[in-house]
């Protein structure tokens, strides 16, 4: 919410830069497919790491695309997901057991996480601060089975991506512009 503040309050009474975020709507309604493609890419690769960049990717692609471009995100995240969890797969449960049995709270979280599955990645996809490898890479570890993996991922993963892409794409009324809403302003 704070990066919609502050773009708001950095297009008031900014008419080059105005005119710049609208000439970019305009581009990408131009090219959105190629810029979906690119959106699917891009997300596919931050979602195999650490970076916190999938928000932003999300806030920025719900401008110029609109709330669409949060289920293409969702796509590449569930493509993404099934590579790092499987990866995560190939570990040997007894030598975690022995390095977990020093942490009994992250031992107790593990078999929380098997027991509760679904739930564990439910709450994992919907919170706005877990990376989703991060995600990933927790369930795999800690024994989460695919069925509560794969079950809690389809019926979670999308809303995140897709109340951003919803919120950024109403940025777009705002009358920031010359007292009009960006849409208004685009030709949309």
């Amino acid at each position: 919410m704070s990066l919609v503040i502050v773009a708001v309050w950095l297009l008031i009474g900014q008419p080059d830069l105005c005119a710049g975020v609208t000439e970019l709507i305009l581009v990408s309604e131009r090219h959105s497919l190629a810029l979906y493609g690119l959106l699917i890419v891009w997300s596919f690769c931050l979602f195999l790491t650490v970076l916190p960049l999938g928000t932003l990717t999300i806030l920025l692609a719900g401008l110029l695309l609109g709330p669409m471009a949060g289920l293409a995100q969702f796509l590449a995240l569930l493509l993404a997901s099934a590579v790092v969890y499987e990866i995560g797969r190939e570990r040997d449960p007894e030598r975690l057991g022995r390095e977990l049995a020093h942490y009994p709270r992250l031992l107790a979280l593990a078999g929380l996480a098997r027991r509760r599955g679904f739930y564990f990645i439910s709450l994992m996809r919907i919170a706005p601060v877990v990376p989703s490898a991060v995600c990933c890479l927790g369930a795999s570890l800690f024994g989460v089975s695919r069925t509560q993996f794969y079950g809690g991922t389809l019926a979670t993963g999308w809303i995140r991506p897709v109340a951003f892409a919803l919120l950024a794409s109403a940025g777009r009324l705002l009358p920031v512009c010359d007292g009009g809403p960006l849409t208004f302003l685009s030709g949309a």
